[in-house]
């Protein structure tokens, strides 16, 4: 069984994961947006995505942990470990920003902007020190899907602000 094969099983298995009641291992506990700024429907919507973005982590990190458990290759895995510990951290910095932002006397989508893109480009950047060509590499899948995401649900969320459009990987 290839490495290939055993991510493309992981992402399955993370797919299916998904789509079942999840519990997570990280308490994401969002404050309830102050009310003068959000509306009851943004509020939600922000709570919801911040345990969307959670919950996308874990998919990536589970379909990188099973592809490092399987991989012979020292120097892959290696890589791979990398990884692991980037989504992590970057879990728990993005989900910690969020809340904070909720927690704001006026949460606005381009202090929410402004966390996604930090945490893309942190991943981008480590991940181009470990492999240039990461985002092309299959291994990776799971982080590109996760940045692409990502990038789907702030596009979503600030559908309207002009300086919060980004690209979609």
């Amino acid at each position: 069984m290839t490495i290939k094969n055993i991510v493309c099983i992981a992402a399955v298995l993370a797919f299916s994961a998904c789509m079942a009641p999840t519990t997570t291992a990280l308490p994401v506990v969002v404050a309830e947006p102050n009310s003068s700024c959000l509306t009851p429907a943004q509020g939600k919507a922000l709570n919801e995505s911040v345990k969307a973005i959670h919950d996308l982590f874990s998919t990536a990190i589970f379909s990188l942990d099973v592809a490092y458990a399987a991989e012979k290759d020292p120097k892959i895995k290696a890589n791979l470990k990398i990884a692991i510990t980037v989504l992590s951290a970057v879990d728990i910095d993005i989900v910690a920003n969020l809340t904070k932002i909720a927690e704001e006397a006026c949460p606005t989508c381009s202090s929410i902007i402004k966390v996604i893109k930090d945490s893309v480009s942190s991943i981008e950047e480590t991940l181009n020190r470990v492999d240039p060509n990461w985002d092309n590499n299959p291994i990776f899948k799971a982080v590109v899907e996760l940045i692409s995401a990502l990038l789907n649900i702030i596009n979503d969320f600030c559908p309207t602000a002009t300086d919060t459009t980004f690209a979609v990987v």
